[in-house]
Formats: C-alpha cells, structure tokens, sequence
C-alpha cells in the first residue's frame, strides 16, 4: 500500500492515493470554504465482478454440502457406503478427456 503526501503542519496530510493489490483508491484533493472537497475512486477487476455474479448466482450452497457430508459420514458409520468403481472410473475420464465415456 502506498501513502504520499505531507501538509506542511508537522502531521501528516490526507493520503492523495492509495494502491495495493485489490485495486487503486485515488482522492482529488481540493478545498471549499476549509472543507475538503473532491471525489473518490475504485476500481474492481473483472474477475472480482465475475467471482460475485457467481456467487449472488449459486446462492447459498454450503448448508447443502453440509448436510450431503453428513449423510455420507451417517452410511461410512455404519458401514453401508459402496464406492460405485465404475462410475468413479467414468468420471476421472470425463474430467481429464472432457466427454462423457458412457
């Protein structure tokens, strides 16, 4: 993060910028009648507007995971999950050729 910038006071003036990994704040700094005047900036990546479309999009999913790993720590208890072979077979292939092998 960079802070520029020194009022001639002894303290430290309002920063005119500041840049970090999350994108520019930039401040025009101007003065009306002793009140500071001027407008500020922010700039989002288009990854971060994608990333919270998707979000807003899929909505809340961690309560379902959360119960489907219950429920599949419920079967592994009591000894009734089967690992389909196949159907993981089939997947693992899926994902590395892109098609669907069945």
């Amino acid at each position: 993060m960079k802070i520029s910038g020194h009022d001639g006071t002894g303290g430290p003036k309002r920063p005119t910028e500041v840049s970090g990994a999350r994108g520019d704040l930039t401040r025009e700094r101007g003065t009306q009648q002793g009140v500071p005047t001027g407008s500020d900036k922010v700039s989002v990546s288009e990854e971060a507007r994608t990333l919270s479309r998707l979000r807003a999009e899929l909505g809340d999913v961690g309560a379902v995971r959360t119960e489907k790993v219950e429920e599949l720590r419920e079967k592994i208890d009591r000894g009734e999950f089967r690992v389909d072979l196949k159907a993981v077979a089939r997947k693992l292939l899926e994902s590395i050729f892109g098609e669907s092998s069945g």
